[in-house]
Formats: C-alpha cells, sequence, structure tokens
C-alpha cells in the first residue's frame, strides 16, 4: 500500500453473487485483467455478521487494516481490487458494512434460476458430506421446509431453499447504495454468452471490456458427480487449510495457485464418473414452481430488468 493511502481509498468491485452461479468463474476472469488486483482469498468474507456460519479468517471487527492483507500483492499501479463473497447477499448487516467501510465501491450480484440453484447445491451439500449421501431431494426440501416453520437454528446448508427468493435479500443493498453502484447479471446469459456478461461487468466496474474480446472462458468450480465423497471432502478441506494460512504470503501464494491450477483438473479426472440426474417427484417440482412464482416478478420491479427463465418450464 502506497505511503498516505488508506485501504478505504482504493477502488473496489465485489462478486455478491449467490452460491452455484459462477461467481468464481467471474472472478477468475477478472483476475486475468490487468486493470485488475484479486484478492488472495477469493471468498474473504470479511464483511458477514459474526454469528453467520461460515469460518471467517479476519473479522470486520478487527479492523480494515485486516481487510487490507487480503490485497498486500496489489501494486499501486492496478487500480481495481476485486473479491468474491456470495454469501454477502445473505448478511443482513452486510450492506451497511460495505457502505461505512469502502467509498468507492460497486457491487455486482450474479443470480440463477432458483430451482437449478437448489439442486447444484443439494448435490454439493451430498459431495462434501453436509447432508446424508443417502438424503433424497424430497427430504432435503421437506427439512428446510420444516426448519423454517419451527423457527429453529439451521446450518448452511438447510437455509438455501428460502434463499432462492432473491429480491428479499437485494432489497437492502438498492435501499443502500445507488442505483449505479449495484448490478445484477444472469448465470443463464453467462452460460450462453459470457464475453458479453463479462464486458458488461467491465463497463459497470469502470475497466476496458476490450481486454475480454478474444479471451477463453473456461468454467472454474463446476458441479460435477464424484466416485468418493469422502476424498472429495478431504481434498477440499485440505485446499481450504492452505489458502486460509498461507494468502497473506504473495510468493508463496503464487505458486500454490499455479500448482492448483494443474493439480485440480487431474484430482477431477480421477475422482469425477458419469452423472446421474436427480430424480425429482411431480409434487415437490410442482411445489417449487409454486414456492419461486412470484421472484421473476419482484426481481423485474427491483432490478428493471426480467430474469432470462420461466419457471413453469423447468
Amino acid at each position: 500500500m502506497a505511503k498516505g493511502i488508506d485501504v478505504r481509498d482504493y477502488k473496489y468491485l465485489i462478486i455478491g453473487g449467490t452460491q452455484r452461479a459462477a461467481t468464481t468463474s467471474i472472478f477468475r476472469y477478472l483476475a486475468d485483467h490487468p486493470e485488475v488486483c484479486p484478492s488472495n482469498m477469493e471468498e474473504t468474507c470479511f464483511f458477514l455478521d459474526k454469528d453467520y456460519p461460515l469460518r471467517v479468517k479476519y473479522r470486520f471487527e478487527e479492523g480494515m487494516d485486516k481487510y487490507n492483507e487480503y490485497f498486500c500483492h496489489c501494486p499501486s499501479h492496478r487500480d481495481l481490487r476485486v473479491e468474491a463473497t456470495p454469501h454477502y447477499l445473505y448478511s443482513p448487516n452486510t450492506p451497511i458494512r460495505i457502505k461505512n467501510s469502502l467509498p468507492s465501491v460497486k457491487i455486482v450480484f450474479t443470480l440463477r434460476e432458483p430451482i437449478s440453484r437448489l439442486i447444484s447445491l443439494y448435490k454439493l451439500a451430498k459431495q462434501l458430506r453436509h447432508i446424508a449421501p443417502t438424503m433424497s431431494f424430497e427430504l432435503f426440501v421437506q427439512e428446510q421446509l420444516q426448519a423454517i416453520e419451527e423457527g429453529s437454528l439451521r446450518p448452511m446448508w438447510m437455509r438455501t431453499l428460502e434463499e432462492g427468493r432473491y429480491s428479499v435479500y437485494l432489497k437492502p443493498y438498492f435501499e443502500i447504495f445507488s442505483r449505479e453502484d449495484v448490478c445484477v447479471v444472469w448465470f443463464e446469459d453467462l452460460c450462453e454468452k459470457p464475453k458479453e456478461t463479462v464486458q458488461k461487468i467491465c463497463n459497470f466496474a469502470g475497466i476496458d471490456p476490450a481486454f475480454f474480446e478474444d479471451y477463453n472462458f473456461r468454467t472454474f468450480n463446476p458441479t460435477y458427480p464424484v466416485r468418493s465423497s469422502i476424498v472429495h471432502y478431504i481434498y477440499w478441506k485440505l485446499r481450504g487449510r492452505f489458502l486460509y494460512y498461507i494468502h497473506n504470503r504473495t510468493l508463496i501464494w503464487k505458486i500454490l495457485r499455479s500448482i492448483n491450477f494443474t493439480i485440480e483438473p487431474l484430482y477431477l479426472k480421477l475422482n469425477r464418473q458419469p452423472f446421474e440426474d436427480v430424480k425429482i417427484m411431480p409434487e415437490t417440482r410442482s411445489f417449487l414452481i409454486d414456492y419461486y412464482r412470484d421472484e421473476p416478478k419482484e426481481l423485474e420491479s427491483l432490478i428493471g430488468e426480467q430474469p432470462p427463465w420461466q419457471l413453469e418450464v423447468i
């Protein structure tokens, strides 16, 4: 950090997103841009509420100097600092924390059709052994409904049903930030037209979109079936621990990051298997369509843009 410059004086772009909506891919794409310096830990989680059920390296209560450690490798000539924490969308006090802490910040949210997102999170929860490998999709939904009705405390994986009602969680951001500082993009658009979608984010963030004219848009962190959920759980635990402890050791971080780009595809090749479609009972599908029925209209009213999906044909 340049002498006399405070961590608050830099420009930031925060990818708020939602889980399983390509926040990692967007983060990796932008990290390649010459005008961007990415955080050395993709999901800093720094602005989350203290009681949010995620492990956090540094908390907001520890002060903004701790936040700067995620950007300690940034050269002064790179103006835009970027991080991606999907859970910011769901943490009640996060919008005002960001607003009060970072005077020059823009936030982009990626949203995905809520039923396909729920299915993707169900698969991931099984792979990472957050839920029993034998749990059916119907039971996954039913247990969340029951917990909502009882008002009981729930782990993160048991909140995914209601978190698909994005408009409820987006409203505080549109109330606290100006419209010029909040942008929403769609997961489906990123899949179908990645260049146009990422260039839209560039224009919003104030960096040159021409960099992505001939860019290779790879898919990062996809949902895939694994042969052994135990091996997968151990792999992601170890990977997370390495990043947790070496994120601010710039040279080691760069070396391990490069190695990871080679190791991860090899690991996936060994441990992945052919896809098995999640079987959804007709009554569950009908319930979900009804549960999210008003969401497209609510989003259009809030954002001024209609989502590129229709629940009735899901």
